[in-house]
């Protein structure tokens, strides 16, 4: 079960994914922006997490993921936008990670940017969106991938999708820009680490016009919740 319960609260930090034009795309949240954490599908204490920016939690602003392995989530606080940057900063299981935080992987930014897109499946077809299988594959490779080291509990049991989900990975491909969403509790303090997506900004969504909305914000990912 992954309701996590703890009051220390480091880093938070959130990725975020743009698109290649800036101009058009914005982020779901800015700086300052109070949000809400909900849990996904995932099992121990890892993603999927959804993100809200009401208590209420009845319609969430994007899907997120870990960064930082050893910190926690209490679901029932609020947290608030510190920073947007390309580092996760302080917290994690990387204790070497230099005073200026600890810079975003490029595999990490391609993971979850197709994650977001809804072609991570394209890329492997073994990936099963809204699954708590592929989605702890997906954790345990980004917590890998920003050494922040793997958790015992999994005992093994994704190395075969986490293998395949590693070597699809390429270089050359193109995405848009991921960054770090950084997250501070009520009291001052850093928070947990996760994953998220840019939308268009309105003026962009009406010259889409109606039908490419939902495209556009959400690509193709296939989960019912």
């Amino acid at each position: 079960m992954k309701s996590m319960v703890r009051a220390l609260f480091l880093v938070g930090t959130l990725l975020l994914s743009l698109a290649a034009s800036a101009g058009a795309y914005t982020y779901p949240v800015a700086m300052n922006d109070t949000v809400y954490i909900g849990n996904g599908p995932g099992l121990y204490s890892g993603g999927e997490f959804y993100v809200y920016n009401s208590a209420s939690r009845t319609t969430s602003l994007f899907s997120t993921f870990c960064l930082e392995r050893n910190e926690y989530i209490n679901y029932e606080s609020a947290f608030r936008v510190a920073e947007i940057s390309d580092s996760a900063q302080r917290g994690g299981a990387n204790i070497t990670q230099p005073p200026y935080g600890d810079q975003l992987d490029q595999k990490t930014k391609w993971l979850y940017w197709n994650f977001v897109q809804g072609t991570l499946d394209d890329k492997v077809p073994d990936f099963t969106y809204g699954t708590a299988a592929s989605n702890e594959a997906l954790q345990l490779l980004i917590w890998i991938t920003e050494d922040e080291g793997v958790p015992v509990l999994y005992g093994g049991e994704h190395n075969d999708l986490i293998n395949k989900l590693s070597n699809a990975y390429s270089s050359d491909d193109v995405i848009g820009d991921v960054k770090a969403l950084n997250l501070m509790d009520s009291n001052g303090g850093y928070a947990q680490s996760l994953l998220v997506a840019a939308v268009p900004e309105p003026g962009t969504m009406v010259l889409l016009g109606m039908g490419m909305l939902g495209l556009a914000v959400f690509g193709k990912r296939r989960i019912n919740r």
